[in-house]
C-alpha cells in the first residue's frame, strides 16, 4: 500500500470516527447533566377512608335533591364499604313518619322501624340479602297509609364461603336484631336467626363489636401501624358505613375500648416499648387524649406471668369493664392470671383479682388481693373478656390456658366482689359441661344483654387428631388436619337462647337491633389527630452517588397520607436502615426499626414475610423535603418530596 492511499484511508476514518466520538461525548455529558439535575417529585397524598367518604357525601346530596315519594332517590352501598345496606331520600309537603319494612325470606325475619316526622327523608336501610330481589316497603303512615314498593337488587357476596353453619334460636328472643361477628381478618358481618347474612363491611376495621349509645360502632381504622392488627387510631361509623369522626392515636388503637360517661373513651393503646399496654382516655368532641393509664404503674416486673407472656406484649390486656354504681374500672390481663380494679375517677388502684398463692415467691404486695369465699370456688387462667351484670356481678370468660397434656376446657364464670370486706365469691359457672368443645385459648368474648342474659363466644375451638390444641392455625405446620371451630351461645340461668356454630374463627361477637340504628347525618366527618412525629436522630453526611440507585429487591414503596408519610420495604433485620428529610434549612433523620431490631416475630411470627413499615407524622415538621433512605451506610435519593402541612 502506497503511502498516499494510507494517508487517505487515515483520514476517511478520522472523519468516521471524530463525529462519533464527539456524539457519545455529547451523550455522556448530557446524561450526567440529566442525573446531576435529576429534580425530585412531590408525591400527592394517598386518600384514606374517611377523606374519601367527604367527597361521597357531597355528590350523594347532590343526586338526591328535589325527589319525591313516588320517585325517590335509592342508592346501594352509597359508602361503598357495606354492600348490603341502602339510602333512600325524598321530600313530602307536610310532616310524616314513614314506616319501612325490608322483607325477610320468610316472616320472621323481616325488619320493621318507624321514623320520625320530617319532612325531608333520609332513610337508612339495613339487613338486605346478598344475590337477591329485596322487597323494601315504605308506608306514610300520616296520609292515608300510601305505599311504595321498592326492588333493590344487590350482587353476590364471595365474603362467606365457611362461616357459621347453624343457629339455633327463636323469632321470639330474636326481635328483628341479627348477631354481629367479627372475624380475625376484621371485617364484621351479621347473621339473622336463619343463619342469612344480611350486613358486612369489606374493609378491616379489626374491633370489638361493642354498639354505642347513639347506635354506632367504634371501629378501628383501615391504615395499620406496625402491626397489622393495630390501627393507626379508630372511626365511630355507622351501618352503611358511614364514618362520623376520626381519631388517630400517638400509638395505635388495639381493637379494645370503654365507652365512658363524660364524653370519654378508654381505648387500648401501647407506648414506645412495649404493645396493648397503655389505655387512653380520649374526649369525644376534641379527640384530645386526657390521661395515659400505664400498667406499669400498677403492678412490677416481679409480679406472676403465664405462659401466654412475651417480652413485646407484657401484659396482653384483653378485656375492660366498667362498674359505675361502685366507680370501678376492671382491666384484665390475660398474661398474668390478673384483674385490675381501678377508681373509676381517680384512676388509682383499689383491689387486685387473681390468685395471691401465684405470688407467694415473689416480690409483691398480697395485701392488694381478694380472698376467695366458699368451698366451690376456682381462679380463671388466661382469662380474657370481661363484663358486669345490672346486679354488679363480674362476669369473666375462663379460658382456663392448659400448656401440659391435662383435659381441656374453658368456662363462663361469675362472681360476687365485696370491695369494702375484700372478699369475691363464685356464684356460678358455664360452659365446662361441654367439655373440650368449649376450649378456646384466643378469640373469647363475653357481654352481658338486657335480663343479665350472657352472649358468649367461644371462637377458636382448635383440634389435631381430635385433640383440641393451643395452636394457631396460621402458625401451624403440621401434617394432620388442623379442625376450626366456633361456638357462640346466649342463655340466662337455666336456658340456652342462641346457639351458633361455626367452622371459622370468631373474634367477638354482638347483638345489634337494626331497627333503631336510623341516625343519618351527611355532613362532613370530623377528624382529630393526636399522634406525634417519632423522635429523630441526627442526619448523617454521606453523599449520595449519582449512579447509585435504590436496589429493586427492596421494593421501596414511599406515599403521603393525611397525617403522616409511609415508608415500606422488604428490609432484612440485620440490615442498618435510616430514613432522612431534608431541605435547605434543615433535615430529620429516623431509624427504621427492622424485624431484629424490634422483637416482632415475637408477637406475630408471621411477620418475617410481610414488609417493614415507617412513619413520619406531619406534626412539628411542617415544609417541603427532599426524602433519603440509607441502607448499611450507603445514602440513596428517593428522589420524592413530602409536603408536611404542620
Amino acid at each position: 500500500m502506497t503511502m498516499e492511499k494510507f494517508k487517505k484511508i487515515v483520514v476517511q476514518n478520522l472523519f468516521i470516527s471524530i463525529p462519533t466520538i464527539v456524539i457519545s461525548l455529547l451523550l455522556i455529558g448530557f446524561l450526567f447533566i440529566g442525573l446531576s439535575t435529576q429534580s425530585s417529585k412531590l408525591i400527592a397524598n394517598q386518600l384514606t377512608l374517611s377523606e374519601v367518604q367527604r367527597n361521597i357525601s357531597n355528590e350523594l346530596q347532590s343526586a338526591s335533591t328535589n325527589r319525591t315519594f313516588d320517585d325517590p332517590f335509592v342508592k346501594l352501598n352509597p359508602y361503598n364499604i357495606s354492600p348490603l345496606t341502602a339510602l333512600v331520600i325524598f321530600e313530602t309537603e307536610l310532616e310524616e313518619r314513614i314506616e319501612v319494612t325490608v322483607k325477610g325470606k320468610d316472616d320472621a325475619s323481616s325488619i320493621t322501624f318507624t321514623t320520625d316526622k320530617a319532612t325531608s327523608h333520609i332513610i337508612p336501610v339495613y339487613g338486605l340479602y346478598d344475590d337477591f330481589n329485596n322487597e323494601i316497603v315504605l308506608k306514610r303512615i300520616d296520609n292515608n297509609q300510601l305505599e311504595k314498593i321498592l326492588i333493590i337488587r344487590t350482587a353476590e357476596s364471595s365474603y362467606l364461603n365457611e362461616t357459621v353453619s347453624s343457629v339455633q334460636t327463636t323469632k321470639e328472643f330474636m326481635n328483628q336484631r341479627l348477631m354481629v361477628y367479627m372475624p380475625p381478618n376484621g371485617s364484621p358481618y351479621a347473621l339473622d336467626l336463619n343463619g342469612d347474612l344480611r350486613w358486612y363491611l369489606n374493609v378491616n376495621v379489626n374491633s370489638e363489636t361493642k354498639i354505642l349509645e347513639n347506635n354506632h360502632f367504634l371501629f378501628g381504622s383501615e391504615r395499620t401501624n406496625i402491626f397489622e392488627n393495630i390501627k393507626v387510631g379508630f372511626y365511630e361509623m355507622d351501618f352503611l358505613g358511614k364514618i362520623y369522626n376520626e381519631y388517630t392515636m400517638l400509638n395505635g388503637y388495639s381493637g379494645k375500648f370503654l365507652e365512658l360517661p363524660n364524653n370519654q373513651y378508654l381505648v387500648l393503646s401501647s407506648d414506645n416499648d412495649k404493645i396493648n399496654n397503655v389505655l387512653a382516655v380520649v374526649d369525644k368532641t376534641s379527640g384530645r387524649a386526657l390521661k395515659n393509664i400505664k400498667i406499669s404503674d400498677y403492678i412490677s416486673e416481679d409480679f406472676y406471668k403465664n405462659e401466654l407472656w412475651t417480652t413485646i406484649d407484657y401484659y396482653k390486656i384483653n378485656g375492660l369493664a366498667l362498674d359505675e354504681e361502685n366507680d370501678l374500672l376492671f382491666i384484665s390481663l390475660q398474661a398474668r392470671d390478673l384483674i385490675l380494679a381501678l377508681d373509676s375517677n381517680d384512676y388509682s388502684l383499689q383491689f387486685i383479682i387473681g390468685d395471691k398463692t401465684l405470688q407467694e415467691s415473689l416480690n409483691v404486695d398480697k395485701t392488694l388481693f381478694l380472698d376467695p369465699q366458699g368451698d366451690n370456688f376456682e381462679w380463671f387462667k388466661g382469662q380474657s373478656s370481661i363484663d358486669i351484670t345490672s346486679n354488679q356481678e363480674l362476669i369473666i370468660f375462663d379460658n382456663k390456658y392448659s400448656s401440659d397434656d391435662t383435659p381441656k376446657t374453658s368456662r363462663v364464670v361469675k362472681y360476687e366482689i365485696d370491695k369494702e370486706q375484700k372478699t369475691i365469691t363464685q356464684l356460678f359457672e358455664k360452659g365446662e359441661e361441654l367439655n373440650d368443645q368449649f376450649y378456646s385459648v384466643y378469640h373469647t368474648d363475653v357481654n352481658v344483654l338486657e335480663n343479665n342474659y350472657l352472649l358468649v363466644n367461644s371462637g377458636s375451638n382448635i383440634s389435631v387428631d381430635d385433640v383440641v390444641s393451643n395452636t394457631y392455625p396460621t402458625l401451624y405446620d403440621g401434617d394432620l388436619e388442623l379442625i376450626i371451630k366456633s361456638r357462640v351461645v346466649v342463655f340466662d340461668d337455666d336456658n340456652v337462647l342462641y346457639n351458633a356454630i361455626g367452622s371459622t374463627l370468631i373474634a367477638s361477637t354482638a347483638l345489634v337491633d337494626f331497627s333503631k340504628n336510623l341516625t343519618f347525618k351527611f355532613g362532613i366527618n370530623s377528624y382529630f389527630n393526636t399522634s406525634i412525629t417519632p423522635s429523630n436522630d441526627e442526619v448523617k453526611d454521606i453523599d449520595t452517588s449519582l449512579f447509585d440507585l435504590i436496589p429493586k429487591r427492596y421494593n421501596l414503596e414511599v406515599y403521603k397520607e393525611i397525617d403522616r408519610l409511609v415508608i415500606m420495604g422488604d428490609f432484612k433485620s440485620d440490615e442498618e436502615v435510616y430514613i432522612s428529610i431534608e431541605n435547605d434549612s434543615k433535615s430529620f433523620g429516623y431509624r427504621v426499626l427492622t424485624r431484629k431490631n424490634n422483637l416482632l416475630s415475637l408477637y406475630d411470627e408471621t411477620y418475617t414475610d410481610k414488609p417493614i413499615s415507617f412513619y413520619i407524622n406531619e406534626t412539628g415538621v411542617k415544609g417541603v423535603y427532599n426524602i433519603f433512605i440509607t441502607i448499611n451506610g450507603q445514602k440513596f435519593n428517593t428522589y420524592k418530596k413530602v409536603y408536611f402541612e404542620g
